[in-house]
């Protein structure tokens, strides 16, 4: 039987607790000691190996210093005067109190962008060529109801908002009539679990619920989402579904669509639709899935009901070390064929288990002795190289003997391709540092470097051809740019018929904005040219926004490009949520069409003068 929630009421609100520019906490930070060593604010841990990688990868001298570039701060920005709408303002007042909307500066700029590079970049230069005119906090689905309605009757555009951690331009404002008002509906307060049923074990959330809030809430029922991704600690379950978010248990729990059983959502044309809260639907096309993936382009969903399960008794994670990347993706899509399924397997490339092992807090004598004979014996007694070594980590999840069966069967395949286990305490030191990577970005923007990333699904047959292409090619343009570089990847989730490939590309800024970004964007094309002519998926789980648009018209044929826009149309015929997303704009399916955004934001824009 279900059991209704408490409505507790939100306490605050989560941009005032993040960084304005930067990623997460806003507390929570990696700095260069006085000792010159990288720390974590957060946890007081020195990494001493991690600077002079950094440097060698710039190619410079340990005694030298990294660039100092740091961002402007808040009050050397000027926002564009927020376009007013009496009929729409005076609509909300009748319904929202006044802490539900606001148009306040450092409101605003903190739901200009997402955590793209390319986001970062403009907000530390100060280029914010347009802003949300009011940032508004729904509490309930019925506030959405109204706001959606007072858009429809107003001619307003919409920008549903949850965590903010989108890397791929999904939340930017795209104005095509200077003189329309935009509001971001920041969903956030709306994260409450309304229900749950242990008995068909499932719950309904409220989908501004940030990924704590959701783990917390089910805790006390003794169970679990199991939905972590990277952003976990900063992303909501809205998010989640409006970009097809996987997590990195998916290998066992699925992906955010495996895991969501209905969904209620808000649209211009269509009113509240809510799709059938069953197991499974076979009275034609599952609706839910018109929505998961749609990047709020359609309407805004407001709940959502989700599988569950109960918290594992167990929960372990080992480390082993291969000799080579192929063997490694060997092993496992053996473990896949073998239909044994651990909670999750991350597989390093050499680049970025150098990057790993660079990233090792100090060690004690004893442990630092232990590492070297071990690698000692890899080399000398097993033959591995130690610039080819590969770093895998495997997450064992559920009851007991779950766990000791799947620990059985997977122990043997690894050893069969010369993997050597190195036990939990690296696997523990990765999990527990798991979110930190978005904050090392940071790090790197304040000192003259810049990284970013692509993603790609792709089958097994695929798999290596697609890896070595877009490290080749990334590796080949920053070559011919005379910049150094670092290209690294790992295998993130895994399926029967392929897993993800995710990948790195690092190297230094330049003293000019246009330029740097120019850059940005000519690396980001050319991997992602060569994930679509091997195969891949123009994203597994970052979404398309407005920085994948231009190869839309590529990855998808024409046919489908018409089937998205036609709902588009039926149900937002006036375009609006979230326009200029997901979509390309009818006769612009031209990759190289120097209209898109994706060839524009952050280039063709002015600074704006400081106050």
């Amino acid at each position: 039987m279900q059991r209704q929630r408490p409505t507790s009421a939100s306490s605050g609100d989560v941009w005032q607790r993040t960084k304005w520019n930067g990623w997460g906490d806003a507390n929570a930070k990696f700095f260069i000691n006085d000792n010159g060593v990288v720390q974590n604010s957060r946890t007081g841990v020195e990494l001493p190996k991690l600077l002079t990688f950094a440097k060698d990868i710039v190619r410079k001298e340990a005694d030298e210093e990294l660039d100092d570039t740091p961002s402007i701060s808040p009050d050397e920005i000027t926002l564009p005067t927020p376009v007013e709408n009496a009929p729409f303002t005076t609509a909300l007042a009748s319904f929202l109190n006044k802490t539900q909307f606001s148009s306040e500066k450092m409101n605003r700029l903190c739901h200009c962008y997402g955590s793209s590079l390319r986001d970062l970049y403009r907000l530390r230069k100060g280029i914010i060529s347009d802003a949300p005119d009011v940032v508004l906090y729904p509490h309930s689905h019925e506030d959405v109801e109204r706001i959606v309605q007072a858009a429809s009757a107003h001619n307003t555009c919409l920008i549903p908002s949850g965590g903010r951690t989108n890397i791929v331009g999904a939340l930017e404002v795209e104005r095509k009539d200077r003189n329309r008002l935009v509001a971001c509906v920041d969903m956030r307060r709306m994260n409450r679990m309304l229900w749950v049923d242990k008995k068909s074990m499932t719950a309904c959330f409220e989908l501004g619920a940030l990924g704590p809030e959701v783990e917390s809430q089910l805790a006390r029922e003794g169970l679990s989402l199991g939905h972590d991704p990277d952003s976990f600690e900063w992303s909501t379950l809205g998010g989640w579904l409006a970009t097809c978010s996987s997590g990195m248990q998916s290998d066992k729990y699925g992906d955010i669509e495996d895991m969501c059983v209905s969904i209620k959502i808000v649209t211009p044309a269509g009113g509240t639709i809510t799709t059938p809260p069953v197991p499974r639907n076979g009275s034609g096309p599952s609706l839910k899935h018109f929505f998961i993936g749609a990047e709020g382009t359609l309407g805004i969903m407001t709940q959502a009901v989700m599988r569950v399960h109960r918290k594992p008794s167990v929960v372990d994670f080992q480390a082993f070390l291969f000799p080579t990347w192929e063997d490694g993706v060997a092993s496992i899509h053996q473990v896949v064929r073998k239909e044994v399924k651990p909670a999750m397997i991350r597989l390093y490339d050499p680049d970025e288990t150098q990057l790993s092992f660079n990233m090792k807090p100090a060690s004690s004598k004893f442990v630092s002795l232990v590492s070297s004979l071990i690698q000692g014996y890899l080399t000398k007694v097993k033959g591995y190289n130690t610039m080819n070594i590969c770093l895998m980590i495997v997450g064992y999840e559920g009851e007991n003997e779950a766990v000791k069966w799947q620990k059985k069967m997977t122990m043997p395949i690894f050893r069969s391709y010369s993997g050597f286990a190195v036990g939990s305490a690296p696997g523990k030191s990765w999990h527990e540092k798991r979110y930190d990577l978005p904050l090392l970005r940071d790090l790197l923007l304040d000192h003259g470097l810049w990284v970013d990333v692509a993603e790609s699904s792709m089958s097994w047959s695929n798999l290596l051809p697609l890896w070595r292409d877009v490290k080749q090619s990334l590796n080949d343009f920053f070559e011919d740019q005379g910049l150094p570089c670092f290209v690294g990847a790992h295998i993130s989730h895994t399926y029967e018929t392929g897993a993800c490939v995710y990948f790195h590309f690092a190297t230094t800024l330049d003293s000019n904005a246009q330029e740097d970004l120019e850059l940005y964007t000519k690396a980001k094309k050319a991997a992602t040219q060569a994930i679509l002519r091997n195969g891949g998926a123009l994203s597994h789980h970052h979404g398309v926004g407005f920085e994948h648009i231009p190869f839309m018209g590529h990855y998808m044929d024409w046919g489908s490009l018409q089937i998205l826009r036609a709902m588009k149309h039926s149900l937002d015929p006036k375009d609006i949520c979230n326009p200029g997303k997901l979509l390309p704009a009818q006769g612009t399916e031209n990759m190289d069409d120097p209209t898109h955004s994706f060839y524009t934001r952050g280039i063709a824009d002015k600074v704006p003068a400081k106050i």
